[in-house]
């Protein structure tokens, strides 16, 4: 049997460095490597890269759940915040 492995990359842009190392602090304890997945994060410019590697589909859909549930907290601390 032919075992898959996924990788997504998500690229965040964000305004400034300041906002930059606000979202990296906040994504940093998601960071992780088990026998299932990698999470992996850098900063490129002004954009934090979060790079997802999943043996399979299940464990990357809970990953990207867990991020995007982060993600959201901080849009909309953001928004709170203008």
């Amino acid at each position: 049997m032919v075992e898959f492995k996924y990788e997504c990359i998500l690229k965040i842009d964000t305004k400034d460095k300041v906002g930059q190392d606000e979202l990296y602090k906040l994504l940093l304890p998601e960071a992780s490597k088990t026998s299932r997945a990698v999470v992996e994060f850098n900063k490129e410019g002004n954009q934090v890269v979060i790079v997802i590697t999943a043996k399979d589909s299940v464990v990357l859909r809970a990953v990207l759940n867990s991020l995007t549930r982060l993600l959201s907290i901080w849009d909309g601390l953001n928004d709170e915040l203008k």
